[in-house]
């Protein structure tokens, strides 16, 4: 058990918190580790006047994420619809991801779960990626990206009677050689989006 707990605390001194954005809608943070090349991504924001089932809709309809959302995906496809007698609710879904020229666009195949976790109506949506060529073949112009995990947490706002707490967390592995400037203009389209996202 000690040498769990020396471990433990090496791994834990290797990690690094980055504040990305602190405003009173929307907090952004990235966390860095150095045994994992892959950041995390985690945002926090409140989403007033709407409840959690118009959340979940908007995050998860194809029809409703392009028209709020499309500055982040050029294609959003429900590629399998759940089985409705999964509790889970399990999707397969496909997006397109836009990147500025010369970066190729990124390509991600994942499942999708909803989950209920709590009694006041909170709601846990979870992706992971997998690889089915049957389902959906690689692009040859466009990088096949791999989420390791990614998730929201949806929870009503207490105390009022309608508005939404979202936390948003994100590991993916965006594939391929990046350059540095694009990986810094990622992180300023990062901070701008968590701000967006409290007005939408």
């Amino acid at each position: 058990l000690a040498g769990g707990d020396n471990d433990c605390n090496a791994e834990n001194a290797s990690l690094q918190v980055e504040k990305v954005l602190m405003e009173d809608a929307a907090q952004l943070w990235f966390c860095h580790s150095q045994a994992c090349p892959f950041v995390i991504g985690c945002l926090r924001c409140v989403l007033p006047g709407i409840s959690v089932q118009d959340a979940v809709t908007s995050i998860q309809c194809p029809r409703q994420r392009m028209a709020w959302d499309g500055d982040s995906f050029s294609s959003f496809e429900v590629l399998r619809e759940h089985d409705p007698m999964d509790e889970t609710r399990e999707d397969i879904v496909f997006t397109v991801m836009t990147a500025p020229s010369p970066v190729s666009d990124r390509e991600i195949l994942q499942y999708r779960w909803q989950v209920s976790i709590s009694d006041d109506g909170a709601q846990a949506l979870l992706m992971q990626s997998f690889e089915d060529e049957s389902l959906r073949s690689s692009h040859p112009k466009r990088v096949r990206a791999f989420t390791h995990l990614s998730g929201y947490l949806l929870r009503p706002l207490q105390g009022q009677e309608n508005g939404v707490e979202a936390v948003v967390i994100s590991q993916c592995d965006l594939g391929g050689g990046l350059p540095s400037w694009f990986q810094n203009m990622a992180r300023r389209l990062a901070k701008r989006r968590g701000l967006a996202w409290g007005h939408k």
